[in-house]
């Protein structure tokens, strides 16, 4: 018919596939859209580990990603913490999982391309905390520390074993969240920054807090607000990312491994104070309630994982259970 508009081409519509070309990274934000289900706090942790993923492997394509390269990475992290070398584990394998199952990439038997990749396997049980001679030798490495960052290095580790803070927590704390008096100082850790999502105040003793007081007054360059610990980036103070506060707090790890600390991290800083606090609940008059609060736990199971048994030298130099009821009957 006249004015009829007719389609003339023969070209067929085919799928857009991307090739083993395609940049890896390109597929990330498929991938999340896909995962709909991840909380909020997972999101950010599997963004962080294929982002380094990514950067580690210089931005591969797709078919650069491979079971052997996976796993050099994961051998790599190894050697920082088996923690979190097991956690980048999975979120690889659940990322080529993915690529499978959506056509993208598929290994030789059909399925994942790292199917065949295992898992760092962890100590059953769990973090330990560091023993009372390894606190002794940290507490010794950070005061004889010879570069000029020591007192922010100082007020970090101070921070932790005071506080038990997550690593993200402490990176995220900022100068009106800190709080110094002569009697009692604070810290309080927003909600949005934490784990457990809820705002909660910790209590500082005076040895962190002097140490935070003299690197925030004397030594922290930049702006009198913001984050707490800032690193200098084209002459400007900034606060860490993510990934550089990791960063950083692995050069600290390595020099307190020199001084004989295996495996220090930040959560074994967090194993520490709660089985420190509850040690000295005794004496404190402080109870596992407070300990929770105060740690930011939400399941109370979970806070057991962290306070770990007294050293036996301890407790035999504690009353048992039968001796202090015989006296109190004796008493009466």
């Amino acid at each position: 018919m006249t004015g009829d508009r007719t389609l003339t081409t023969t070209t067929e519509w085919e799928p857009l596939v991307r090739g083993k070309e395609t940049a890896l990274e390109e597929l990330v934000e498929t991938f999340f859209l896909a995962k709909n289900d991840l909380s909020p706090r997972s999101v950010k942790d599997y963004r962080h580990y294929l982002g380094d993923f990514i950067r580690w492997a210089n931005h591969p394509t797709l078919g650069e990603f491979t079971d052997r390269r996976a796993a050099r990475y994961v051998a790599e992290y190894r050697s920082r913490s088996v923690w979190a070398a097991a956690y980048a584990c999975r979120v690889l394998k659940s990322f080529a999982s993915w690529l499978a199952e959506s056509g993208y990439l598929i290994g030789p038997g059909g399925g994942s391309v790292l199917a065949f990749i295992k898992e760092p396997a962890t100590p059953r049980e769990g973090r330990q905390p560091l023993t009372d001679k390894e606190v002794e030798a940290m507490l010794h490495a950070i005061e004889g520390s010879p570069n000029d960052l020591r007192a922010r290095d100082r007020a970090l580790v101070l921070l932790l074993f005071s506080c038990g803070l997550r690593l993200n927590e402490a990176r995220e704390l900022r100068l009106e969240d800190v709080h110094i008096e002569r009697q009692q100082s604070w810290i309080i850790v927003r909600g949005e920054t934490s784990k457990g999502r809820a705002t909660r105040r910790i209590r500082l003793d005076q040895l962190a807090a002097s140490a935070l007081h003299e690197y925030i007054e004397d030594w922290r360059p930049g702006p009198r607000s913001g984050a707490v610990f800032v690193t200098v980036r084209k002459r400007q103070a900034k606060g860490f990312t993510r990934f550089g506060f990791q960063t950083y707090a692995g050069r600290i790890r390595d020099r307190l491994e020199a001084a004989g600390i295996e495996g220090w991290t930040a959560h074994r800083l967090r194993h520490t104070w709660a089985t420190w606090y509850h040690r000295a609940s005794r004496e404190s008059g402080t109870t596992l309630y407070d300990l929770q609060r105060e740690g930011g736990w939400r399941d109370p199971t979970t806070l057991r994982r962290y306070t770990h048994d007294r050293p036996f030298e301890e407790l035999q130099q504690m009353p048992t259970a039968t001796s202090l009821m015989l006296r109190k009957r004796r008493v009466g």
